[in-house]
């Protein structure tokens, strides 16, 4: 470079053979300028962004968060789903999966079977059987009391000994118990869940559906968001269920940030003190309408755009 003595000190404030320090915040290292971009592409303290879920931070710690991020999409590991889902909500899945192996609820039995191949075993090799045991009870049953109107003693019974019957007994009261403490637990227990889901289109129009929930014995739920895509009108949020015509529900739906964090409850459906009651048969969704503020849309839109609820 040549020029006047007055243009110097401008000149070296860009001068590309000119040793400069690394603009990054922590960094110690110097370059000469023309070398800095190089130099910056590998920094340690360069700022980076996650390609998972855009948050931003220091070069270095990239690698380790992306392993890691809650939002990276991972491929459910049982063979035959074929589910892809975010990382934080895999476990979740996990325990509603079909195709993952489960054991036997009924008491005494050890058979691990894919989840979608369950009530059939339990229908077939327990229902089933206790059935026919409560078919013979009810045959000796028949048997004793024709003895015992007759006035005769009951002839001998060719298959069916004293120690069987008692056996017979006490397996259709063990799978009595088992299939009515199911029942309890579908039907009457208090259940807590979260369901969570994604709207793609953020706040723009459509109707998206959350991920399902089975609460066992053909009984499940879900969450569903109807996005008018108009600013002036309201959005409807409610769930459903599937297997059960009325139930008593405290609910309570509300938007994420970009944290997964709360920003607001848009409705609530009955108390913990007093569930409301839902009758399924008057109508298959139950929820309410309401209208993100400005605020919430702009601190609910993620960097691909999608929006997610609970």
């Amino acid at each position: 470079w040549r020029g006047c003595v007055g243009e110097l000190a401008a000149h070296l404030g860009e001068c590309g053979w000119a040793l400069a320090k690394c603009p990054n915040k922590g960094c110690a290292e110097s370059r000469l300028r023309k070398d800095l971009p190089e130099h910056n592409a590998t920094c340690e303290y360069r700022a980076a962004k996650c390609r998972h879920c855009a948050t931003e931070m220091e070069g270095r710690l990239l690698a380790e968060h992306e392993s890691r991020c809650p939002s990276q999409m991972i491929l459910c590991p049982n063979g035959g789903c074929g589910v892809r889902q975010e990382w934080r909500w895999m476990k979740q899945h996990r325990e509603e999966c079909k195709s993952e192996e489960i054991v036997c609820p009924c008491a005494g039995c050890d058979t691990r079977l894919l989840r979608k191949a369950m009530d059939a075993h339990v229908t077939g090799s327990h229902l089933q059987k206790a059935e026919e045991i409560v078919q013979s009870l009810w045959g000796e049953v028949a048997r004793l009391k024709a003895a015992a109107e007759s006035g005769q003693p009951p002839p001998p019974q060719q298959d069916a000994s004293h120690e069987q019957l008692q056996n017979l007994w006490q397996e259709n009261a063990r799978l009595k118990a088992t299939l009515e403490s199911e029942q309890r637990r579908v039907a009457a227990t208090p259940t807590s869940w979260s369901f969570n889901w994604c709207a793609v289109d953020g706040w723009g129009g459509g109707k998206f559906y959350s991920d399902q929930h089975d609460f066992g014995g053909g009984v499940a739920g879900y969450g569903i968001l109807q996005a008018t895509g108009d600013p002036e009108h309201s959005h409807f949020i409610a769930y459903g269920m599937h297997g059960i015509e009325r139930c008593r529900v405290h609910a309570t739906l509300s938007i994420l940030d970009k944290h997964d964090k709360i920003l607001r409850n848009v409705h609530d459906i009955g108390t913990a003190m007093q569930p409301q009651e839902l009758d399924f048969t008057l109508s298959p969704f139950w929820g309410g309408r309401f209208t993100p503020t400005p605020e919430e849309k702009a601190l609910s839109v993620r960097a691909d755009g999608s929006i997610r609820l609970r």
